[in-house]
């Protein structure tokens, strides 16, 4: 049974104890202490039962050595004597049967000492010990660490100095680790690394930097680790195979909290934090069942355009009422899969609202959308051209800063369910159907002079910085959002330092402006939203195999 739990909260430590069967001698240290000790207990009662019984023989000896002496003096004594020596009679009588009864009371106790002896013998307290950081005698730095969809970047350095006798040129491998933080239930140690991956590494000069990622959406996955307790680790392997291991000082980065995706109705919470245990820092990395909080999210959904402005238009259809409808039939099929889902807009907003500058109002759609610490945000748009095109196809654009991987997997389930086709169109293309576009100079260039005509310090943007707002707004410093109120047109994107980014595409289902195009929407409403929840479907499953 539990009787106390101990864990690294919030850098706190709180004491764990186990009541489970007593290990042998040979199992481990731990045990043989164990054991020791309730020998130890054992030895100190029967001294003390020892003692008892002297105790009693004593008192019996003198009792009896009263009677004898009192039998020997036979003289006559007055009436008032007499009187006197029944009372002294009946008092010793008393502590005659005081003294049976003690030593009666005493073989019983030995008896329940006794059985209580055995039960400690068969179940014997065994307290989990912090033991991750032994025989870790060096120490890393981490610089950043922050969420992108379902992935942990981590960026850090250690340098020759820190790793003591270690030429950074002899290095062969370098990876993050997860180590259990304690013993487990049984008082066993277990030496292995729970989880190992790989990371990235350039050497500069005595530095060797490490990142966990090469594309943000490809770092360490959140969505398999198992609930324990666990400390991070920087391990470093030598080319002659000799193994260090690095905790991390702390600095001043917040805690991350992080929430995977609902599977099965269920979902973890995942901290991690810099604490401190025996004068060492260390990150703690805690892993444990939760539900998700009332704001929290696994997926929003963003219905272009809205309010005054209506988007792409063919006729009498605009983009912003067919892909409202498209995202209210996605959410509640999404919703029936098992998912918590969010919209950035339902319909409600003012037909007179300029959405386009109200995005980073409180309630705009890039706040909102940050707001739901959502892990996946699918932005719902339909495509237009002015030059008259024969064929439109779906196109799908992912962060520049991530892999294509994830937007490719929704173009191929979105084409297999809804019979649609991807898109021919060349500009800015990676794949069939996959898109990314960052700023040119010359958007870098106009950007600029913006600001400066309207009065105000230039935004921070570079030749790789994501071009459309989605995208680079809810990736908060992953992506590099910085829309901060700067320019007096638009608000300030409250959540551009978040260190939980969402993974955004904007999925182009379709070109409006291509009849054939606007026919399948309208048509095949139900083949589109089967492909977007067999997409989210089919990525989840990957994750939790990898």
């Amino acid at each position: 049974m539990y009787v106390n739990k101990r864990k690294v909260i919030f850098g706190k430590r709180q004491n764990i104890y186990y009541i489970g069967e007593e290990m042998s001698s040979t199992t481990n240290t731990n045990n043989a202490k164990s054991v020791n000790n309730a020998k130890s207990v054992n030895n100190a009662k029967s001294v003390n039962k020892t003692k008892s019984v002297n105790k009693a023989s004593k008192a019996n000896a003198g009792t009896g050595k009263t009677k004898q002496t009192s039998s020997k003096k036979k003289k006559k004594v007055s009436s008032s004597t007499k009187v006197m020596l029944l009372f002294i009679g009946i008092a010793i009588l008393f502590c005659i049967g005081g003294i049976v009864f003690l030593v009666s009371n005493s073989k019983a106790g030995k008896a329940v000492r006794s059985n209580n002896s055995k039960n400690t013998t068969k179940e014997t307290q065994v307290i989990k010990e912090f033991v991750a950081l032994e025989n870790v005698d060096y120490a890393a730095d981490i610089s950043k660490y922050y969420t992108y969809g379902t992935s942990l970047c981590v960026e850090g350095s250690v340098s020759a100095t820190q790793l003591v006798n270690t030429q950074l040129s002899n290095i062969d491998k370098v990876k993050l680790v997860l180590r259990k933080a304690y013993t487990n239930t049984d008082g066993s140690i277990n030496d292995d690394d729970m989880y190992s991956y790989d990371v990235y590494t350039e050497i500069n000069e005595d530095t060797l930097n490490f990142k966990s990622f090469e594309k943000i959406n490809e770092g360490i996955c959140l969505e398999n680790i198992a609930d324990d307790q666990y400390v991070m680790l920087l391990k470093v392997v030598d080319k002659a195979g000799e193994v260090k291991y690095c905790t991390f000082e702390e600095n001043s980065l917040e805690q991350l909290t992080y929430y995977t995706i609902t599977k099965n109705g269920v979902n973890q919470k995942i901290d991690m934090l810099f604490a401190k245990e025996k004068n060492k820092n260390y990150i703690a990395f805690n892993v444990e069942k939760s539900e998700l909080p009332e704001d929290v999210y696994d997926i929003v959904l963003d219905p272009g355009h809205g309010g005054n402005d209506p988007g792409a238009v063919n006729g009498e259809y605009n983009e912003a009422v067919l892909m409202l409808d498209y995202a209210k039939s996605i959410k509640t099929a999404l919703e029936n899969a098992g998912y918590k889902v969010a919209l950035t807009r339902d319909g409600s907003e003012s037909s007179s609202e300029k959405m386009a500058y109200t995005m980073y109002d409180e309630n705009g759609r890039v706040n909102k959308a940050c707001k739901t610490k959502a892990k996946i945000c699918l932005s719902l748009h339909l495509n237009s051209n002015a030059i008259q095109l024969t064929k439109g196809g779906i196109q799908i654009y992912y962060s520049y800063r991530g892999s294509e991987k994830f937007a490719k997997n929704m173009v191929d389930n979105v084409v297999a369910a809804s019979g649609t086709y991807v898109s021919p169109m060349s500009a800015f293309k990676v794949g069939e159907g996959v898109y990314t576009r960052a700023f040119s100079q010359a958007d870098v260039d106009e950007s600029k002079e913006d600001a400066i005509r309207d009065g105000y310090e230039p935004y921070p943007s570079t030749t790789d910085t994501d071009y459309y707002f989605m995208i680079r707004e809810l990736g908060g410093i992953a992506t590099n959002a910085y829309i901060d109120g700067r320019n007096p047109r638009y608000g300030s994107n409250n959540y551009r330092n978040s260190i939980n980014g969402i993974e955004s595409c904007i999925m182009e289902l379709a070109f409006i402006s291509v009849d054939e195009d606007l026919e399948h929407i309208k048509n095949n409403k139900d083949g589109y939203v089967e492909g977007v929840v067999n997409g989210i479907n089919v990525w989840v499953k990957q994750l939790t195999q990898e």
